[in-house]
């Protein structure tokens, strides 16, 4: 989060070159909520365009359409 400061980027900017520009470069079908991308999405407790740090709090992860139950996750990681 720190590069993105230095070298100029928004919030916004920071983030899709994290996720779709990211994708797109590499050529890889995500990154997007579009018709025939997976279902790989984050939803967040509050805005990270308007902090960066937001990208931490959150509320539910969905992977390949999929709820990810984030305890259990932890839990697992912790043994």
């Amino acid at each position: 989060a720190i590069l993105h400061q230095y070298i100029g980027l928004s919030n916004r900017e920071t983030i899709a070159a994290a996720t779709s520009n990211f994708a797109e470069a590499f050529g890889w079908k995500n990154g997007k909520i579009e018709k025939s991308y997976p279902a790989n999405i984050l939803l967040l407790n509050n805005n990270p365009l308007l902090d960066l740090e937001n990208l931490k709090d959150i509320h539910l992860l969905f992977l390949n359409g999929k709820i990810i139950d984030r305890k259990a996750l932890l839990d697992n990681f912790s043994h």
